[in-house]
């Protein structure tokens, strides 16, 4: 079914170039505006660096117009200063080809164009220090359309952040990147480290916990073909290892990966379980986690950099090196590392923080990460520069 639905995307691709790349000339005889598209994770989300520069905007300029695709779906939560319009639609097509500016997570569709003068693509990608690998370096194992909107997306930007020579690494490595990088830091770090109070209480408000109530994040990475034992985490032991080591009384927030969020059906919730993809913002609930537990996603540096606690749970380490591949070796990460529930109780059981967040900064200094607490209003000054362009 899979090579079903790649061989037909691969008929339809071509089509959908053509119609676009028509209707896209056709709006280009309209006016530029002084209007940002905004997208996040090819429109499933109004999340990750692109809300918080969207807010800063707000914020600085508030007579910046903006605009929001979305996929399928209306977002919720978007505030009412942006507009939204669907994912694939001729009114899509009419803001892209008339904004100045465009700022995305993810890639464009292959019959997304940008003006040749007068447009600029800021792209803030998805991810940030990590251990998968991306794009082109994993070209045997995800579609060859898929490919294609990545070279196509990578063509069209302009400029692309960065927050370490690592990632500033993989986007020319794995995206097939050759124009210009800004490491100044990512967004959505730059409002992790400046709101962890704030968050901390917005979270506990909303699932009706205690101030004083500690809090552990379980958020697994995207499965193709999830199956019910790949979220089988031990909660009770997981929880009482926490309760016994750090004291306090601990609740556990599972949060799948959005393409995976349908999984959730197997999970109990209730009591001490609290369902995380209820919180839409996925950075406040990192920013409130007292530990953060996950296997191969690229939030464990997000809840690193805050120095919180942070848990590797490898339990299918052979079987995702089949699937996706790593470009680093998990034992060279500066995190505790299980291979099952009994191998995690017993790294929290021994967990060290002194040590921890030593092999921290060693790692931090390895990869030259480079976070800067005023890197959104950076980013603001350079959108707003290519407004008055």
């Amino acid at each position: 079914m899979k090579k079903l639905r790649d061989f037909v995307s691969m008929i339809l691709s071509p089509l959908k170039v053509i119609y676009g790349w028509i209707i896209f000339h056709i709006y280009w005889f309209l006016p530029l505006e002084n209007k940002v598209v905004f997208s996040c994770f090819s429109g499933k989300r109004y999340g990750d660096s692109p809300k918080y520069i969207s807010m800063m905007l707000h914020e600085k300029h508030p007579e910046i117009k903006q605009v929001w695709i979305y996929d399928k779906k209306r977002l919720v939560g978007l505030p009412n200063y942006i507009r939204q319009v669907k994912r694939h639609s001729r009114e899509m097509m009419k803001e892209l080809a008339t904004a100045k500016v465009w700022v995305d997570s993810h890639y464009q569709p292959c019959w997304v164009f940008k003006r040749k003068n007068g447009q600029f693509f800021l792209e803030t990608w998805h991810g940030g220090l990590g251990f998968k690998k991306i794009g082109f370096e994993t070209k045997e194992k995800i579609p060859m359309v898929e490919l294609a909107r990545l070279r196509h997306t990578s063509k069209a930007v302009d400029l692309w952040l960065s927050n370490s020579n690592w990632l500033s690494n993989a986007f020319r490595n794995g995206n097939r990147y050759e124009g210009k990088i800004l490491k100044i830091g990512l967004p959505k770090m730059a409002f992790l480290i400046k709101n962890e109070k704030d968050s901390r209480k917005k979270v506990r408000e909303f699932y009706g916990l205690n101030e004083d109530s500690k809090l552990v994040v379980y958020a697994p990475t995207m499965r193709k073909n999830p199956k019910e034992t790949d979220f089988d985490i031990d909660v009770k032991s997981v929880l009482g290892a926490l309760e016994e080591k750090m004291g306090g009384d601990f609740k556990m927030a599972i949060r799948l990966h959005p393409v995976n969020e349908a999984e959730c059906k197997n999970i109990e919730f209730g009591g001490d379980v609290l369902k995380g993809n209820a919180y839409s913002d996925m950075q406040e609930l990192i920013a409130a986690a007292d530990v953060f537990i996950s296997d191969y996603s690229s939030a464990m540096f997000d809840s690193a950099i805050l120095r919180h606690p942070t848990f590797c749970f490898a339990f299918d380490e052979d079987e995702y090196e089949k699937e996706r591949g790593f470009c680093v070796k998990l034992k060279d990460l500066p995190f505790p590392i299980a291979k099952n529930n009994e191998e995690l109780k017993k790294e929290i059981e021994e967990f060290d923080k002194k040590e921890y967040e030593k092999k921290l900064n060693q790692y931090f200094e390895k990869v030259g990460l480079n976070e800067q607490k005023d890197s959104t209003e950076k980013v603001v000054e350079i959108i707003m520069e290519k407004m008055d362009e």
